[in-house]
């Protein structure tokens, strides 16, 4: 960006690209002229890959969004962290644990094994083992979900649908972990149609009761397709950005202690010190700094390192005067705009506060994009930012987190990654005096 300003053109292989740093022209983009730059970028793959919400283009986008977002009203959510309520018991004993033994915590590894517990009961209803059983064919596969190095990303966006299929390349993971969700996914959707069923309360009924099987394209409900890939596709989306989100944001944690006891005294102040009072659903909103330390934490450590659009007609790029033929491909890298100094300040050094309301200019609308933008940021956040609060909020409450000889101070990412990489993060783990 220093050496070519905040737009300019490029190729990702043999695909011109427009690179879009500049905060004005992506509110263009995302928000103000959102009908004319709608689209991602194209995906191949299997029918499952290129039905979910993130693939979707038009019409068919506008369908399926309008009946995700259902899934993520407040009702739900609140009924989320209700039923989420046992996997934390399960978190706090291996923390125990780990506390008794003297070792030290790999944040990923733990809450890996923590988001799967809450996804399985809470978009399924399903009761999965997973700190007995980390190596088992479920946590494996979902770990194996998104495409991890860069070229594996770069070939899902440029090979044709038949190519792909012919190299066994997915949009969501390897083949075998695609395959493997998808049959467990397709199982629980089928015993949730059987005539008899019993409804459940969460994520997958929600998607189930809006489908509508007589008709493959239907106008109100979700084919057969799209039930499974954005069923599929969830369950593997919330997994990353929860799990690196927690692990990077306990790292911060631990190397910023004065941030740290900041956030426990909040916690502290609003619930009292006794463990019995849980942090429940309407404490959350109250948490403005934890709030604040987590868009923080994205900011620096943001799990997608770049967004992408496509004009849906010939355009011309307001304000630039640069011609767009239909289907251009835009890539707005995030990383960029969150270490951009003009637009945050300081931008090595974690500062919470730069996030707080009566910090000036603590909004950053469109200079803040962990979660995309307009009509098409992600579905999801609220859910995002539920599970990570309740987690953090509970934990802080009875463990304070240090750095270790083996704690890093930067984080550098393997080269060819595409994902954000958080597993070799390692801090102590100490008891809170009661």
């Amino acid at each position: 960006m220093a050496k070519y300003g905040r737009l300019y053109g490029t190729y990702d292989g043999n695909v011109p690209v427009l690179m879009v740093t500049d905060a004005d022209l992506i509110k263009q983009i995302y928000v103000t002229n959102f009908s004319t730059f709608m689209d991602h970028v194209e995906i191949a793959g299997d029918p499952v890959d290129m039905n979910n919400v993130l693939a979707l283009s038009g019409d068919k986008w506008k369908r399926v969004r309008s009946i995700i977002t259902t899934a993520f009203t407040t009702s739900k959510l609140k009924q989320i962290s209700e039923e989420a309520l046992p996997c934390k018991e399960n978190l706090l004993n291996l923390m125990d644990n780990l506390v008794k033994t003297g070792e030290n915590l790999r944040v990923r590894d733990v809450y890996s094994l923590y988001v799967l517990d809450v996804m399985a009961k809470t978009f399924f209803s399903l009761d999965i083992d997973v700190y007995n059983d980390p190596k088992g064919k479920f946590v494996r596969s979902i770990q194996n979900f998104f495409p991890s190095t860069a070229l594996d990303f770069f070939l899902v966006g440029n090979l044709p649908a038949w190519a792909s299929s012919l190299l066994g390349i997915s949009n969501i993971g390897n083949k075998e972990s695609n395959e493997y969700i998808q049959k467990v996914i397709q199982f629980a959707i089928n015993k949730r149609k059987a005539a008899g069923a019993a409804k459940k309360r969460d994520l997958l009924q929600t998607l189930v009761d809006a489908g509508n099987t007589n008709l493959e394209d239907s106008e109100k409900g979700l084919s057969e397709i799209e039930l499974l890939a954005n069923a599929v596709f969830f369950i593997g989306a919330a997994f990353d950005t929860t799990s690196i989100t927690l692990s990077f944001f306990t790292w911060q944690m631990a190397l910023n202690p004065k941030e740290q006891e900041k956030v426990y005294q909040e916690v502290l102040s609003l619930v009292g010190p006794d463990l019995k009072r849980e942090v429940g659903y309407d404490d959350l909103p109250k948490l403005v700094y934890l709030e604040a330390a987590i868009n923080e934490t994205l900011r620096m450590f943001n799990t997608d390192a770049r967004g992408f659009r496509r004009p849906v007609h010939d355009t011309t790029l307001p304000g630039t005067g640069i011609s767009l033929p239909k289907g251009t491909i835009i890539n707005l890298p995030f990383a960029a705009l969150n270490y951009d100094p003009e637009y945050f300040p300081e931008p090595t050094v974690f500062k919470p506060e730069r996030f707080l309301a009566d910090n000036k200019g603590g909004t950053f609308g469109n200079k803040f994009m962990a979660f995309g933008d307009g009509p098409r940021k992600c579905p999801g956040v609220r859910l995002a930012y539920l599970n990570i609060k309740q987690a953090y909020a509970e934990l802080c409450r009875r463990y304070k987190f240090v750095a270790v000889k083996e704690t890093v101070t930067t984080n550098t990412q393997p080269a060819g990654r595409f994902m954000l990489q958080s597993d070799k993060l390692t801090v102590g783990l100490e008891l809170r005096a009661k």
